[in-house]
């Protein structure tokens, strides 16, 4: 335990004596990054020892330690155990993530699932002002906290992609899709599956026992373990279950490519996003520079995958879309119309064309832009998308002379558009 004389009935590595098959799985895991371990604490990790860890009681505030400490969540969970107790730095931040956080009781039989606790309902704690329930206990924590608390992304620019930023643990709403920005919401990935089922596979079938490592048991990882020569591993992989029809061999394949998609654009993202930054029209502090927002939310985007960790997996279409949009966010920094024109003069009640060319700060073609036609100075309701080449055409009915101007809508906010020169389609009788 990090402070033993306060809470003596949890499990520390003293009593389990490193023989005990789920702590010792635990201890592996990112919950053991506990707050006030120390490098002599039994279960220190590395990561932990060198002052890395994901909370620590010494330093952080009372409003931290309500939800990223064992006793703080319990507490917020009307937990029986804490329920004549107040939260002050006094008793609260001294327990880390530990099996009383998850498990109400021990279990009613080797493998038994009775005895976790229920994630948060439909408009409380982490869904505070939601209408969904938590289908998995762990989505209580690994949530993005601005989706409750009602804020603003704060999607302002960093000098590098490599800093931290972006959303802190948005693994609910990677999986239920509603985390990128100017993104369309893309619904849940895998509906109806639980975070444990992935994560906490049966790794040994013969006793039933859920690993506690959390940590994925790919299918490629499980077939390697079942063909090597005297292997005795009869668990299973974090797939099959629930997809009884594919070979481990075709589950691993998705797998792979999901990752290896993944992690191919985000590497273009960031590729864009390091460029936008020599340009004229970005700025790291000025917000009414156009590059401000379109980096920052280009950024955001990238973080979304990076600190969801899973490389894809959580969410692969939805992810790489916003990979993707963060590229074309980063790209148009600096872009401009190449060109624009019109039909000079048609008779009343034909068809007349406002077309022209798109470009990006780095002088390729903005390909999948969005322009929306002006006529007048009044939006027209008409938007097209640039193609490949950067090329796009409007085509009008017209009835009188009038003036026309394209807005490239490069981002949600109005800094960010640009508008074309005027074009006039003259309408004679």
């Amino acid at each position: 335990m990090a402070n033993p004389t306060k809470y003596w009935m949890f499990p520390n590595g003293s009593n389990a004596k490193g023989s005990h098959y789920t702590y010792n799985e635990w201890s592996t895991s990112g919950h053991a990054h506990r707050g006030q371990l120390t490098s002599a604490s039994p279960d220190a990790m590395q990561y932990q020892a060198a002052g890395n860890g994901h909370y620590n009681a010494k330093t952080s505030a009372l409003s931290c330690a309500r939800c990223h400490t064992g006793a703080g969540y319990l507490i917020s969970k009307s937990d029986p155990l804490f329920k004549d107790i107040t939260p002050t730095n006094a008793n609260t931040g001294y327990m880390g993530q530990e099996c009383i956080v998850c498990h109400d009781a021990h279990p009613a039989a080797v493998g038994a699932e009775s005895n976790i606790r229920t994630g948060d309902a439909a408009g409380v704690r982490s869904n505070a002002g939601l209408t969904t329930a938590n289908s998995s206990i762990c989505e209580d924590c690994h949530n993005w906290q601005y989706e409750v608390m009602g804020t603003t992304p704060s999607y302002a620019p960093v000098a590098d992609v490599t800093a931290r930023g972006g959303p802190s643990d948005p693994q609910r709403e990677t999986l239920h899709g509603k985390v990128m920005l100017d993104v369309p919401v893309a619904g849940e990935f895998m509906p109806g599956a639980k975070c444990e089922e992935c994560h906490m596979p049966k790794t040994d079938t013969r006793a039933r026992r859920f690993s506690h490592g959390m940590h994925i048991m790919e299918p490629g990882k499980a077939e390697e373990w079942n063909t090597a020569a005297g292997s005795a591993y009869q668990g299973e992989d974090s797939c099959s279950n629930c997809h009884p029809g594919e070979t481990r061999s075709e589950l691993q394949a998705n797998v792979d490519k999901w990752q290896a998609d993944a992690s191919a654009w985000a590497q273009k993202a960031a590729t864009a996003i390091t460029a936008a930054q020599t340009r004229k029209e970005y700025s790291l502090t000025d917000t009414t520079k156009p590059g401000y927002t379109l980096v920052g939310k280009a950024f955001w985007n990238y973080k979304v995958f990076a600190n969801d960790g899973s490389s894809g997996v959580h969410n692969p279409e939805y992810l790489v879309a916003g990979l993707v949009k963060a590229r074309e966010l980063a790209r148009s920094v600096g872009g401009s119309f190449k060109s624009v024109a019109a039909s000079k003069v048609v008779k009343s009640g034909r068809t007349a064309f406002v077309w022209g060319n798109v470009r990006n700060g780095s002088s390729n073609a903005a390909a999948n832009a969005t322009l929306v036609l002006y006529k007048n100075g009044k939006a027209t309701g008409m938007t097209v998308k640039a193609n490949a080449s950067g090329n796009f055409a409007f085509s009008i009915r017209a009835t009188s002379t009038a003036r026309y101007r394209v807005r490239w809508l490069r981002a949600s906010e109005r800094v960010t558009h640009l508008t074309s020169a005027t074009v006039t389609v003259k309408v004679v009788r």
